[in-house]
């Protein structure tokens, strides 16, 4: 089959998140061109989506990072770390997004990722100091302040929250999730505010 044709096939498939699909077409490609590290990860990655995890973590682990370009090596590493976190192989996720963050530490990424992770282990602060590197980052600095705003919400900080998820709006007015905490955080202030009076 034409490699050209297989790529096409392999977008389409993507673009209309057929997961499955994508994964056979991906497969059948790189049995024709093993070598092709960006198919490789696209393979891997799609693999975890689909949540066959050992064979995800064996394609990612068996990439060869030479040939993946320094700007997308984190790439790799985030997702075996989503690997790891599934499995609950919480210690050896945690390295991965570490990882991860110090392989883009300019992008805001994996500072994100590094910061849910650690905030559902229930280490705010951690979290917290995360979000806060990720913000001297670039990128998606509404996803800083909305993670921010739930590692506030999370501690009961309900005006710091309001604050953060009102900046995340700010950078992204379209952004539905942040409006809904919000709004979750003002009526959790009001409430308290009715407890506390009577």
């Amino acid at each position: 089959m034409d490699l050209d044709f297989l790529k096409e096939r392999i977008r389409d498939a993507e673009e209309k998140d057929r997961v499955a699909e994508a994964v056979e077409l991906l497969r059948g490609y790189l049995t024709l061109d093993p070598a092709n590290s960006h198919l490789g990860y696209t393979y891997g990655q799609n693999l975890r989506v689909l949540g066959r995890l050992s064979e995800a973590e064996a394609v990612l682990t068996a990439l060869d990072l030479s040939s993946v370009p320094e700007k997308k090596r984190y790439l790799i590493h985030l997702n075996l770390a989503q690997i790891y976190e599934a499995r609950g192989e919480f210690i050896r996720s945690e390295a991965m997004y570490r990882l991860a963050a110090e392989e883009s530490p300019e992008s805001t990424v994996p500072w994100v990722f590094l910061a849910v992770f650690l905030l559902n282990s229930e280490r705010v602060n951690d979290a917290k100091a995360a979000l806060a590197r990720g913000l001297q980052a670039s990128g998606d600095l509404d996803e800083v302040h909305h993670n921010l705003g739930n590692c506030y919400r999370a501690e009961g900080n309900l005006e710091a929250a309001m604050k953060e998820y009102q900046k995340a709006i700010n950078l992204d007015p379209t952004d539905a999730t942040s409006l809904a905490k919000l709004e979750d955080v003002i009526a959790a202030a009001v409430a308290r505010e009715e407890l506390r009076a009577q």
